[in-house]
């Protein structure tokens, strides 16, 4: 983590825009640091001090891991003799085009040659082509739809819960509006098909699902349309 304080400098070096004039680098340096080197937690009726990392569960440990995360894939891409045709970042999942796996192996080991403090692992694409990115599939034609890990087990608010109807019916609509506006057009309907089993085992009067499904469904295509 004190790694990315030293990128975090480096940023504000070559960007002084990005500070306000009321505190200098070198505070935010100080302030930085002095997180880190002060976090502490109860364990077992003791107490104890963290000497490495981010302090848990703090919004700061997250922002600096970005931040540090950033650095070093924008550090190989520029260095890389052989980068990736493209190349997209989300917190801790990257997604990269290369011509076959030995070219993504060998841009992991130029990734991990840069990062003592972690260590990089690779996903290859499936048999079929697929590969899984964030919470959608990609395939081979560019096509997404629908990912969910293989521990997922449909479990949603079940409908004879306590919570009340509208929560209920926002399981509904707010699944259907992922499944439109994530899936291609030909994987829409078996996602489609997906929700309806899905929110029967959960309880849900079938007329009702569709009820809602497709109200949601008409209100989204007169704003956008599939991919």
């Amino acid at each position: 983590m004190h790694k990315a304080v030293n990128t975090v400098m480096d940023i504000l070096k070559n960007k002084p825009e990005l500070v306000s004039k009321e505190i200098s680098p070198e505070a935010i340096k100080s302030l930085l640091i002095f997180s880190l080197d002060n976090s502490y937690f109860e364990f077992n009726n003791k107490f104890f001090r963290q000497i490495s990392g981010g302090p848990m569960g703090s919004p700061l440990t997250v922002a600096l891991a970005e931040v540090r995360v950033s650095d070093i894939e924008a550090t190989a891409i520029r260095t890389s003799p052989d980068p990736p045709k493209s190349y997209y970042h989300f917190v801790d999942d990257g997604f990269g085009h290369f011509r076959n796996s030995d070219h993504a192996n060998s841009f992991l080991m130029h990734l991990n040659s840069l990062a003592t403090d972690l260590e990089y692992s690779i996903e290859h694409p499936r048999p079929d082509g697929s590969i899984p990115f964030l919470d959608i599939n990609i395939h081979p034609d560019n096509s997404t739809s629908i990912y969910r890990k293989p521990t997922h087990t449909n479990l949603y608010t079940h409908y004879s819960s306590a919570a009340t109807s509208s929560s209920k019916e926002s399981v509904v609509r707010t699944l259907t509006r992922r499944a439109f506006k994530l899936c291609s057009s030909e994987h829409l309907d078996n996602e489609l098909h997906h929700l309806e089993a899905t929110f029967l085992s959960n309880g849900y009067p079938l007329q009702k699902i569709r009820h809602l499904m497709q109200k949601t469904l008409d209100h989204l295509r007169t704003t956008t349309r599939p991919s």
